[in-house]
């Protein structure tokens, strides 16, 4: 008689960070630095430097979010990028909003993408911002990212 052994659950990496001190963003491209932990199954996320190290190789959905308070008196962009460093080096726009006339509101930007990552990849978020300097607000339920392995 043959038995069948049960499969094991196997790990997933991730992580979920919020964004609450409303940092200032220049008229480029500012790294953001999620500063509270919802999670982090490998202490992968650096808050000091808006680093995830990846420690182990699979495929990476990143999902991230910011909310800008500035208001808008020209032509302007804003959106969400993802850079992958180390390996295979690229840049993913995740999410872009263009405002083509002045207007005096919030503006929120959120998207994902999927990367292939090696062992010690790095997956930094970044704000890019084409017009004038702000800051981001501190919606937590906006401002936040979460990197989730879901490939070995």
């Amino acid at each position: 008689m043959q038995f069948f052994q049960p499969r094991q659950a196997v790990a997933t990496v991730s992580c979920s960070y919020t964004l609450t001190t409303g940092p200032s963003v220049a008229a480029a491209t500012t790294t953001l630095k999620y500063d509270t932990q919802n999670w982090d199954t490998n202490a992968a996320y650096s808050t000091s430097t808006g680093a995830f190290t990846v420690p182990v190789a699979g495929y990476y959905n990143v999902r991230a979010g910011a909310s800008t308070t500035q208001n808008i008196t020209t032509t302007q962009a804003f959106g969400i990028q993802c850079v992958q460093a180390v390996g295979t080096a690229r840049t993913v726009m995740m999410a872009e909003l263009n405002v083509e006339v002045a207007i005096n509101n919030n503006f929120r930007v959120i998207g994902s993408a999927v990367f292939k990552c090696a062992v010690n990849d790095t997956l930094t978020i970044q704000f890019v911002n084409t017009n004038a300097a702000g800051s981001l607000d501190t919606n937590q339920t906006v401002n936040t990212m979460e990197i989730i392995q879901i490939l070995g």
